[in-house]
């Protein structure tokens, strides 16, 4: 899919056929962040590792938050910019 209006339909079609599953897209970063990714990708895999070891992993819906705010920590605040700059792209027109 390339266009946002592409996107919307084919949410729409899955919403008025009821399918009985998620439907997950996923949104690259803008090309002006590319040059954090690797940085970014190595938190986040500290950030599992850590979970893994500290039982995080297994506490349910404290487990997103935490990973979130920890690799917000390992980076300095990056991935925030880096995913504030992704939400701000509208979905649909």
């Amino acid at each position: 899919m390339q266009t946002d209006v592409d996107r919307c339909r084919l949410a729409g079609m899955a919403d008025r056929l009821r399918l009985p599953s998620s439907l997950l897209l996923g949104n690259p970063i803008p090309e002006s962040y590319h040059a954090v990714g690797e940085e970014l990708q190595k938190a986040v895999i500290v950030a599992v590792r850590e979970s893994l070891e500290n039982g995080m992993s297994k506490r349910g819906k404290e487990v997103t938050p935490w990973l979130l705010q920890r690799v917000a920590e390992l980076t300095k605040g990056k991935s925030l910019d880096s995913s504030e700059s992704n939400s701000s792209l509208p979905l649909a027109k």
